[in-house]
């Protein structure tokens, strides 16, 4: 009886690694040859040169390999996979420690960017409303629903577009919060004037298209009788 050598295979939620992760990592690979690292269309001689290049700029997808034993780490917009091709002791350890990195890069909490949470939480939600001895406000259910709605969209944009991060520099050189949120801060004060001009400008226009139609009063219909056939 022979045990038959298998693989092994691990998706992880999103991550965001910085240069100190990547070097942990070709630190744990150090002892096998020809480690290559490859990023949107490119291939390095070497971890440094990947970090050189174009340090200010976030890389959209990176292969790490190994040719033997093969080991793969893939991380691009919309997955991040381990995958290692043998399940010998060795390697088994090899596979553990790798893991353990990019388990710790996931983002947290880890529920919270699950794809099944945003099946489950809002159906859960919903099912909590509706068997509550206690009356909830509609406008509270209403804001519930709201940011549900924003939370779960986040979840997959994320996952589908921003699933793996991977920064060229160490955590604690990152930009400041400013210069890396910039494209947001600057959406969401678009948004907020745009949505400021639709809550002043509404009501007006409502209430003078209804001027424009009034409802018709017992007092503006005339009496019938006198007209009607005998």
């Amino acid at each position: 009886m022979k045990k038959i050598d298998s693989s092994n295979f691990k998706i992880y939620v999103p991550v965001v690694l910085w240069a100190d992760d990547l070097r942990e990592l070709f630190s744990i690979l150090s002892d096998y040859e020809n480690v290559r690292i490859t990023s949107d269309n490119i291939e390095y001689e070497s971890l440094k040169e990947f970090l050189q290049h174009t340090s200010w700029r976030r890389a959209s997808e990176v292969n790490i390999r190994v040719p033997e034993p093969y080991v793969s780490i893939s991380m691009d917009n919309s997955s991040t996979r381990l995958h290692m091709s043998s399940s010998q002791r060795v390697e088994l350890g090899l596979f553990s420690q790798l893991d353990e990195v990019l388990t710790r890069c996931e983002r947290s909490p880890r529920f919270f960017y699950s794809y099944k949470w945003v099946l489950i939480l809002p159906l859960f939600v919903q099912a909590l409303f509706a068997v509550s001895p206690i009356a909830i406000n509609a406008d509270l259910k209403l804001a519930i629903s709201i940011l549900m709605l924003l939370w779960s969209s986040s979840v997959m944009y994320i996952n589908l577009c921003k699933h793996s991060i991977v920064n060229r520099v160490n955590e604690k050189d990152r930009p400041g919060f400013l210069k890396r949120n910039l494209d947001g801060i600057l959406i969401g004060i678009i948004s907020a004037i745009l949505g400021g001009i639709v809550g002043i400008f509404t009501p007006p226009i409502v209430e003078k298209l209804w001027d424009k139609n009034p409802t018709i009063t017992q007092n503006q219909v005339k009496p019938l009788q006198g007209n009607l056939p005998k």
